[in-house]
């Protein structure tokens, strides 16, 4: 079985006009040791995703569930993954092509457990804003987390624009609790305390569709 290097785990649910750039912008990752593992409601007919990835060489799978619920579409993700590496993807989201490349230059001397990259938001036509993470001096999870509370970014305790070591995720049961309001918050920062080194990069690599903030955009 080959190892990849990067996990991305993207449930679907009925984001069909958003899906394709979605998709695309995986195809196009300028580094390619990585499987895409999508998560999807079982009543649906997803054939048209397996066409979307016709006459690549990306390693995909995907996976069903009966009641499509995001927590647990994350969860049945990263169970099946593989990678070193665990990112989250929402469909109607994309990647800058870059992203992948970039985190992986920043692990080539230090294999920390999470790495952090900036994040926008945009429209079918213009980049809206950049969402910056807070910047830390070396691998310091403390000094990221007092810096980060600091912040006044609206994203802080977004897991989407992160990697995840998947062995610190699966030793340490680090999932998503479904059926909750804001089930990124508890993953987020048990995967922050349990983790022993952190390292945020200066790249917007992570794209977020303009009506895809939810609560966190309708709040502020």
């Amino acid at each position: 079985m080959k190892k990849f290097r990067f996990s991305i785990i993207v449930p679907f649910h009925q984001y069909y006009a958003k899906i394709q750039s979605c998709i695309d912008s995986l195809i196009e990752q300028t580094f390619k040791n990585f499987e895409v593992i999508l998560v999807c409601q079982t009543q649906y007919d997803f054939m048209f995703l397996k066409d979307m990835f016709n006459n690549t060489k990306l390693h995909y799978s995907i996976y069903k569930i009966p009641q499509f619920d995001l927590s647990t579409a994350r969860n049945k993700g990263l169970k099946n993954s593989t990678g070193e590496y665990v990112l989250f993807l929402d469909a109607d989201d994309m990647y800058d092509r870059k992203v992948l490349e970039e985190i992986n230059k920043s692990l080539y001397t230090n294999h920390v457990d999470i790495v952090h990259f900036d994040a926008c938001r945009f429209d079918e036509k213009n980049v809206l804003s950049m969402f910056i993470w807070p910047k830390i001096y070396g691998n310091s999870v403390q000094h990221y987390l007092e810096k980060l509370l600091k912040s006044k970014s609206r994203l802080w305790g977004i897991p989407l624009h992160n990697a995840f070591r998947r062995k610190l995720l699966i030793s340490k049961k680090i999932y998503f609790k479904p059926k909750i309001l804001h089930e990124d918050f508890p993953f987020f920062f048990q995967a922050l305390f349990e983790a022993k080194s952190i390292k945020a990069i200066n790249f917007c690599g992570y794209f977020y569709y303009k009506n895809n903030l939810g609560i966190i955009h309708n709040n502020n």
